[in-house]
């Protein structure tokens, strides 16, 4: 979670890359709290996000993943993104390699595809580009505690907002709410206890 703490500035830029799968990084906490920051938001997915959705609402430009998304990408952000935030792993490290600016930064949160990726170490250190890996997961007590109360301040004065919650299932009917995120489901599945 080292990048979450670390201030974006005002004008920073930051691209999520999206799977039409599973993953929907677009529609992460992290992209609302780059947002939150002052900073520009620039989406990257195999599908534009529908319009008025959550993820639509907090992009300021999509650019659909395709062989010219790092170019058009470099466009838009005079030379690459300050932060780039993959919750895609995997099949899309090395195009998240490419989007960081010179001396700009990817955080990478999973491994969806592949979990060996090969990249050109030159480009990389050229590049100067620094690489993050956060799991959450291993967050102890005290740490998660100063995350939660930063994150209730945030939906508390309305810089946050709630992911969009698309179905509800019983403890029961698990099985039924891990197959509806296999499918795709847009917005977020819930399992009530």
């Amino acid at each position: 979670m080292r990048c979450i703490r670390q201030p974006t500035s005002p004008g920073a830029f930051r691209h999520e890359s999206d799977s039409s799968q599973v993953v929907r990084p677009s529609r992460s906490p992290g992209k609302r709290r780059a947002k939150a920051r002052g900073a520009r938001v620039i989406g990257v997915a195999r599908e534009r996000p529908a319009e008025g959705s959550p993820a639509a609402q907090l992009m300021d430009e999509f650019v659909l993943l395709d062989d010219s998304a790092v170019e058009r990408v470099q466009a838009l952000t005079g030379g690459g993104a300050d932060v780039v935030f993959d919750a895609v792993g995997g099949v899309m490290f090395e195009t998240a390699l490419k989007l960081a600016k010179r001396r700009g930064r990817v955080v990478e949160i999973s491994a969806t595809g592949k979990r060996r990726v090969e990249f050109d170490l030159i480009d990389f250190y050229h590049n100067e580009t620094q690489l993050f890996g956060a799991d959450s997961a291993k967050l102890g007590v005290a740490e998660s505690a100063r995350l939660m109360t930063a994150l209730a301040d945030g939906f508390d004065s309305g810089k946050l907002t709630a992911p969009v919650i698309a179905q509800r299932f019983p403890l029961v009917a698990a099985r039924e709410a891990y197959e509806a995120v296999a499918a795709g489901t847009a917005g977020r599945v819930v399992i009530n206890m």
